[in-house]
């Protein structure tokens, strides 16, 4: 599972420019992913696929049945 994605944010290149972050960062003020309910989705997200509790949950789980040798 990848952290930053199309529901979570944009990563910027190593590689880019001051200029290019520049633009990166206009961009992204005027898009949808500065608004609150593009945040609420990010959190979910979160919630859903890195929230330590549930992952340690899961973690004991597999564990427990064997999957992992």
């Amino acid at each position: 599972m990848i952290i930053v994605n199309d529901k979570t944010g944009i990563l910027i290149p190593l590689e880019t420019d001051m200029e290019q972050v520049a633009q990166i960062i206009k961009d992204f003020r005027n898009s949808e992913k500065n608004t609150d309910k593009f945040r609420v989705g990010v959190r979910k997200f979160w919630e859903e696929n890195f929230d330590a509790d549930k992952n340690y949950e899961k973690f004991f789980e597999v564990l427990g049945s064997g999957m992992i040798s």
